[in-house]
Parts: structure tokens; sequence; C-alpha cells
């Protein structure tokens, strides 16, 4: 038999003979234990653990790991020598679960740590607790003995290769994995009731000290390939989420919390990832989705959403000049950052701030200077100027509007077309071309005559299916811009960014309103004049000098309910109520109508919520009503169908709301 067997069996047997006595020693104790409290061992899992006892020379041992490197050094040596007065185990522990080692890092003892492992005491959690009181110099020393105590290992099994090619090594190896495995498992059991963790299985390094923040620690572990592994969705049903979901469901939402927590953290997303601010935008949408689903642990699923937030815009706070603001706000992942200054700035990482609703950001008072200077761009000195100058610009440039709008068709890269191309000009224009297509909503609505009408102009204003009037095509000429102009926004911003924005799904009911119209006013112009010809037809085919009455001149009370007329103004009503709500989209650029907006659209959230609660309460009170009132409503039900000349009160039917 080689030598390789020789150690593997002699392992083996040392690993069982150590379980044997650990578990000797655990009956004797559990028996004592017993004893003591007049309890029978199958209670033995109701009985706390008791830690085992310290002799002289241990305690005095973990004592001196405070400070005394010559007794500390002592002791370590006796431990190796076997000397008969001194009997220490240099990895024993105090009643807080702390060992020499460990109580070393927490007097920040460099020189007696490092003694410490040149004897080869057990680590054990000792770099995590090296981590948590963020010692750093600890934290080097440990990952430096734990590689040389690797390059060792990997040394020694190097050696053992050629052994390992013995054609006795296989069979042996295999005979005894079996039990090899039930040792292990026997000595793994008998270690975590004899040890107590500190950290939980899901705490490594990494996530230990993105947790604490250290930047020095996280940049020693990063350069070291350390990274913290993203955890599953939370709606993964992979066999590994369902067992340790099944085993221990609130172990299991921990872990995912310790992940994301650390992937939260300021100071290793600063280090790990290549674009942060796309990184702390992804989190917060992913944290916030967490929250929403894991309600338990909203609280602090949001806390860490908010810290991305923050994080994203301190820094943005970062810039110091206009150039590098730019950047930032232009650049895309996808395609180069704006390099020349004549390049129009698209503001792509603006949209997708605003796309993840990162309102820290978009808020920041960097990113709003930017946005007030290219907004007034063209216009220098605007915002300084008095509220009366102000006044009279925009009424000029709005005056000016149909002007200038020409001009630009004309020649749009002239001085007057590059000048039309700016944002506030743009907006001062579209609001002015809105509103003159609201008055012209408001002239229809109330019917307003410039000037004496004809009989023949009223007859045709009043008459089924009437044509166009040009007021009438003027809007239809509007209403033909908005669909051109809300096509060629889907085309630009596709449609998933398209729907995100509501006033976008309100532009288009309005314009599906105003199409349905026109269609209708169409149809009926149709259906009038076929009847009308059908009508002037019908006595020559007859042979018959009788004329019915004109389609056209029939009065409107007399109209079908459903005529296409009736149905086309109802919808041209509904379409001027969306239109002139739109109103209410240019007034955001108010400081003061805007916020007032925003608080509107959360309060009809509320009022949304609450009109359920008015429902279910009328709905209750309906049917006790009901209860109480319906044999009374058939009484009088059957006393009204009796009477020849019925009274007031069954003419009225009153009793049908408490009948069936």
């Amino acid at each position: 038999m080689s030598r390789a067997i020789e150690r593997i069996y002699k392992d083996y047997s040392k690993a069982k003979k150590m379980v044997g006595d650990q578990a000797l020693y655990s009956s004797t104790l559990d028996k004592e234990r017993f004893s003591d409290f007049g309890t029978s061992p199958a209670m033995a899992h109701l009985i706390p653990r008791r830690d085992p006892d310290l002799n002289q020379d241990e305690k005095k041992y973990l004592v001196a790991a405070e400070s005394d490197m010559a007794n500390v050094r002592k002791y370590l040596e006796a431990s190796i020598s076997n000397e008969n007065d001194i009997h220490i185990n240099i990895n024993c522990i105090d009643p807080l679960g702390r060992s020499a080692l460990l109580i070393a890092i927490e007097y920040e003892n460099l020189e007696m740590i490092e003694l410490l492992l040149n004897y080869n005491v057990d680590t054990g959690e000792a770099l995590l607790h090296a981590i948590d009181e963020e010692f750093v110099e600890a934290v080097e020393l440990l990952l430096q003995h734990d590689d040389q105590k690797r390059m060792t290992e990997d040394k020694q099994s190097c050696d053992q290769y050629l052994e390992k090619q013995h054609p006795l090594f296989g069979l042996a190896q295999d005979a005894l994995e079996k039990q090899k495995d039930d040792v292990t498992q026997k000595v793994t059991e008998q270690l975590n009731l004899s040890t107590s963790r500190s950290y939980t299985p899901d705490i490594t390094p990494i996530i230990l000290a993105a947790h604490r923040d250290n930047y020095e620690i996280i940049k020693i572990l990063t350069d070291r390939g350390e990274l913290v592994s993203k955890p599953h969705n939370v709606r993964c049903d992979c066999e590994k989420c369902l067992i340790y979901n099944k085993e221990d469901s609130l172990r299991h939402s921990r872990s995912r919390i310790n992940a994301y927590k650390a992937l939260s953290s300021p100071f290793y997303i600063s280090v790990s990832s290549r674009d942060p601010i796309m990184t702390a935008f992804e989190l917060n949408r992913e944290l916030k989705h967490l929250s929403r689903i894991e309600n338990e642990f909203k609280e602090e699923y949001e806390k860490l959403a908010q810290q991305c937030q923050d994080y994203s815009a301190a820094l943005l706070a970062e810039t110091r000049s206009s150039k590098e603001l730019e950047i930032i706000l232009n650049y895309d992942s996808e395609n180069p950052p704006v390099i020349s200054e004549t390049e129009k700035m698209n503001l792509g990482r603006l949209k997708l701030a605003i796309r993840y609703k990162q309102k820290k950001f978009v808020s920041h008072s960097h990113c709003q200077q930017l946005l007030a200077s290219l907004w007034y761009e063209g216009l220098p000195g605007f915002r300084r100027r008095h509220a009366v100058i102000k006044i009279l610009i925009t009424g000029l440039v709005g005056f000016l509007f149909p002007l200038l709008a020409v001009a630009y068709l004309l020649m749009p890269r002239s001085r007057m077309g590059k000048i039309m191309r700016q944002p506030f000009i743009k907006f001062i224009c579209h609001s002015t071309s809105y509103i003159f297509f609201l008055i012209l909503l408001f002239i229809i609505s109330l019917r307003i005559d410039f000037g004496k009408l004809s009989d023949k102009e009223e007859d045709m204003n009043e008459r089924r299916g009437p044509p166009p009037n040009p007021v009438e095509l003027a809007i239809m000429i509007y209403v033909a811009g908005f669909i051109w102009a809300e096509i060629k926004q889907l085309y630009q911003e596709g449609l998933h960014q398209y729907m995100a924005d509501t006033w976008n799904l309100l532009d288009w009911i309005t314009n599906c309103l105003y199409v349905a119209t026109i269609v209708l006013r169409v149809m009926a112009f149709i259906k009038v004049n076929r009847e009308e010809r059908d009508r002037l037809l019908k006595p020559t085919k007859a042979n018959s000098t009788a004329v019915t009455q004109s389609a056209l001149h029939v009065h409107r009370r007399d109209w079908d309910p459903w005529d296409p007329t009736l149905i086309s103004e109802g919808v041209f009503a509904a379409a001027n109520i969306f239109s002139s709500l739109k109103l209410v989209y240019i007034f955001t650029i108010n400081p003061h109508l805007g916020p007032l907006q925003i608080s509107l659209g959360r309060m009809v959230h509320d009022i949304l919520k609450f009109s359920v609660l008015i429902m279910l309460v009328a709905f209750a009170f309906a049917c006790g009503l009901n209860q109480l009132f319906w044999y009374y409503a058939r009484m009088k039900k059957r006393e009204c169908l009796a009477q020849v000349a019925p009274d007031e009160y069954c003419l009225k039917d009153i009793y049908k709301h408490f009948s069936k």
C-alpha cells in the first residue's frame, strides 16, 4: 500500500477517534446536565448549552492575548513542546466565544496577531472580525497568511500527484469515501454544537466590508477578485432557491437583504462598477420592486433604494464645471460621449434618470442649472430681466408666431430658423398656437357668428349632416398637425417610452375623438344626401305627385337618437374637454401651478381609493333599504295596476325603485 493510502486511512482513523471522544464527552456532559435539572435526555434540545470549562493555563493565555507578548509566546511554545506542567489548547475560547486571535484583533494588537499566525492558530472567523472592527492592517495580514497557507497546500498536492497515480489509490479512496463522508458530517455537527458563529453563512468578507462601507478593505478584496454575487430573482423557482426557501425562509430573505445591502454600498459601487450612476439607477429600481413584493422587509428595501438615489445625486454634486456636467448628462453606454462643442446634446443620462424616476438626480441644482441654460439659450440675460420686460418679449414672440412659422418653413437654416429652434421660443410658439386652437373650439362651442348670417347659412348650420364651415376646416387642419406630431414623437421615442407619459395617452385619446367626429360628420353628410336623393327620385318611380318631407329640414327634436350628427356633437364635446385640460400641461412650467398639478394628481388617486369605500357603504345601505321596503313596493304596485285612473304616485312609477 502506498504512502498516500496510508495517510488517508490515518486521517480517517483520527477523525473517527475525535468524533468518538467528542460524543463520549457530550454524552457525559449531557448526563450531568440532565441530572442537575432533573430532565430526561429526550428534552435535551430545551436545555441551554454550557460552555466547556477552561483550565488555569488557558485563562492566563487568553488574558495575556490582550497585550502580553512574552507570556503568549511561552504558552504557544509550551503547546508545541507538550510540557507536562502546561496543558493548553491554543484555539480555546472564552465564555464570550473569543479566541486569542479574536482578542488580539479586538485590541488592535498587530504584533500579537502576527505572533499567533506564526504558530498556526485556527483563524476561523478572524478575517470577518477584523473587517467588522475595520482593522485594515489585520485584514492584510490575515489575507497574506491565507495565501501562504494555500501555497503550501498546493505544493503538497503537487508532491503527492505521482503517488495518486498508483492503481490502488483509486480503489482505496472509493472504499473509504462513504465512511469518510459520514465522519465529516459528524465532525461538522459536533463543531457546530461546540462553537457558535458570530456571522451567518451568507456573510462573506466582501459583503461585510461593503456593509461597513470601508473603502480600503473593499479595495483590497476587490483587487483580489472578490465580488458580491447578485441574488437570484425573488420569483426564481430554481431547485436551489426552492430548497433554501423551504428549509428556512427567513434566512433566505435575510441573505437577499444582506447581498443587496452590500451591492448598494456607495464605496462598493464606486470600486466595482464601470458606470456607477447607471448601477445606482438599476439597484434603485430593483430595490423598489422588492419592497413591493416582500412587504415584510419593505422599510429596509426602501432605505437601501433611497441610499442608491442619494449616491447618484452625490456623484452629480462632484462636478466642477459645465463641461463635466454635460459629459455626465449626455453619457450613453452604447454610444460615445459628446466631444464636439457644436454637437447637439441629447441628455441621454438625464432621460434615463427620468425613466427610472430618480427625483433627487433630476432635481439637483447642477442638473437644473444646465437645463435652465439650455431652455433660455438664444435669449441671453432673459432670466435677469424685469418681469415687465419678460412679458413684453413673450407677448411679442407670440404675436409674431405666424410670421416666424412661415419664415422657418421657407428658410429653416437661416438665422431666423436657428432662433425658432431654441427651446424657449419653441415653447412660446407652440403655446400660442395651442391657445389659438382653443379659441377656435370656443367659437364653435358658443356658436359665435362674425357678422349677420343669411337665411341659407343659418339653415345649413341647423340641418342634418351640415357641411363644415371655415372654422371647422381650420380645426381639421390643426387635428391633422397634432396627429402628425404624435406619430413623429412615437417614432423618435419608441412605444415603451411614449406610453410611459400619461399626457401622450391623453393626446391620443383626444385625437381619436376628433377623428371620430370628422368620420361621423362625413357619414351624416353622405347619409342625408342619399336620403334626399332617394326622396326626390321616389315620386318619379312611383308615378306619384306626393312629395315626402325633406331629410335636410327635419326638426332636431324629431331626429333619430342615434343620428351620426348628434353622436358627432357628443364626441366633439368630449374632445373639447380633453383639449382644455391640456392647458394644465402647459402650466407645469410655472413654479406655483406645477406643484399644484402634482398634488392634484396624487389627490385623484386618494379620491379613487376613498370612492371604493363609499360605494361599498352605499351598496350595503341600499341592500338594507331594499330589505325594509320590498313588501310595500309590491303592495303599491298591485294597487296602481288595479286603479282605472292612476294617481300621481302611480304615474311616476316610484314603486319600481324597490320592486323587481
